[in-house]
């Protein structure tokens, strides 16, 4: 009930309060999409629980990683994976840059180095998309915070471009991010970050400068080789095939192939 004291709203004031109201629905209904979208990729998480075998059977990995404009979530303007079949010592890697269909973000360019004028002539997404799906195919999927994020864009894009034949992504996956807390939130002093960089820096290995997809792929196979390899997290057992000393040629080449180089004393610590 209105207090007799108060000013009756305007028209504009009126209309701009019934758009914010229409907005804040919008955004609630979207977060409950995506909670429902998260729960249902959340069962297809390898290591997800602590008892869970450490071996991984599959017949190829791929690890991927996306950069987006930086206002929308499935505006995705960058996929970078590299594929590694199973007991093989080499890979292929696929990159791909897309035409945003929102705004670039200021921050992003200067973070990547990508620029809006350089993706002008590159395809949109919906054409790019089907492409990376095949070079996925039925792999194991890894990445640090896919499970949150890159898998969670995947499908939001998916949804919105409606491709034939490509409702959803779902593949089985391993999230870097989530097995270093497993690994590390019980140490003491407590590990305060998680990100891609602080964690190689722990392994002594430091990334380059700009956030890229293929960089930041590679750099994370190679961050879960060295997490499944740590004794804390796999105890007495040795590591699988798929992951384990066999794969040293392999590990050297990936390094090679997105500068990861060693930290010398001296070196400043990563953000």
């Amino acid at each position: 009930m209105r207090n007799g004291n108060e000013t009756p709203l305007t028209l504009e004031e009126a209309e701009k309060r019934r758009k914010a109201a229409i907005r804040e629905k919008q955004k609630m209904e979207r977060a409950i999409r995506r909670k429902a979208l998260w729960l249902s990729i959340k069962t297809r998480e390898i290591f997800a629980e602590a008892q869970e075998e450490k071996s991984v059977t599959a017949p190829a990995i791929v690890s991927f990683d996306l950069e987006r404009a930086g206002f929308a979530e499935d505006d995705i303007i960058e996929i970078g994976a590299v594929r590694m079949e199973a007991g093989a010592g080499t890979f292929q890697k696929f990159h791909a840059l897309v035409r945003p269909r929102t705004k670039m973000n200021r921050y992003v360019e200067k973070l990547t180095g990508i620029t809006g004028a350089e993706l002008a002539g590159e395809k949109p997404l919906p054409e790019v998309l089907p492409d990376f799906l095949r070079f996925v195919g039925n792999a194991v999927v890894v990445g640090h915070a896919i499970g949150d994020n890159d898998i969670v864009q995947i499908n939001l894009a998916l949804r919105r471009y409606k491709l034939p034949g490509r409702r959803s992504f779902l593949p089985r996956f391993i999230d870097t991010e989530h097995v270093a807390h497993r690994l590390f939130d019980h140490l003491q002093p407590p590990v305060e970050k998680f990100g891609l960089s602080f964690l190689l820096a722990r392994y002594g290995l430091e990334m380059p400068a700009k956030h890229r997809a293929v960089e930041d792929a590679i750099a994370s196979y190679v961050l879960l080789s060295r997490l499944l390899m740590d004794e804390t997290l796999v105890g007495n057992d040795a590591a699988s095939d798929t992951w384990g000393t066999r794969q040293d040629m392999l590990l050297a080449a990936l390094k090679e192939e997105c500068r990861l180089r060693e930290i010398t004393e001296g070196d400043e610590a990563p953000p």
